[in-house]
């Protein structure tokens, strides 16, 4: 067994998790600047679903991690 084999960059659960977490902040940042630019509301929405579609990737990468111990 790996010890601290979660926190390195190496594994596929810790670099989607740090995707996910850049990319949300992203997402917050996104909405004061709908009066500027109304059409990032498609951008902020699409964005949202990917960040989703990522964080089941992420899910599906920990329940691997979790089973291999």
């Amino acid at each position: 067994m790996q010890v601290g084999i979660v926190f390195e960059l190496k594994c596929p659960h810790a670099v989607t998790g740090l995707i996910g977490l850049g990319l949300l902040t992203i997402q917050t940042i996104l909405p004061s600047l709908f009066k500027e630019k109304p059409e990032l509301r498609n951008v902020h929405g699409i964005l949202g679903s990917g960040i989703m579609a990522l964080f089941l990737v992420h899910a599906a990468f920990g329940l691997q991690l979790g089973l291999s111990y």
